[in-house]
């Protein structure tokens, strides 16, 4: 009982404070994917949701399906973007890990 009370006030607190949404349009192979989610993972962020959106395919509709907003978070140019949001505005996009950790620590 006490460990579903401790889980449903973590979801509750989850739901109230704002959380940084972290889209990361990109291919799941890719390996500048995985350093991207390295770093992100790296930092101590809370209230952190990660989502991975890839150019086409069925998994791309499946993500799109459950957050519709991500559905314009695409690769710019053509190589990984990555959007940060918190509050529903986003940051400017950003293309690499370096730039990505900037944005993380503001």
């Amino acid at each position: 009982m006490l460990r579903c009370v401790k889980a449903c006030r973590s979801i509750v607190r989850f739901a109230i404070r704002s959380s940084r949404k972290n889209v990361i349009a990109g291919e799941p192979g890719d390996r500048a994917v995985q350093e991207i989610i390295r770093a992100v993972y790296d930092q101590f962020l809370t209230n952190k949701v990660v989502a991975l959106h890839p150019k086409n395919g069925s998994m791309a509709q499946k993500i799109e399906a459950l957050s519709p907003f991500i559905k314009n978070q695409i690769p710019l140019k053509g190589q990984l973007t990555v959007y940060v949001c918190k509050k529903h505005i986003c940051a400017f996009p950003v293309t690499s890990a370096v730039q990505l950790k900037e944005l993380l620590r503001r």
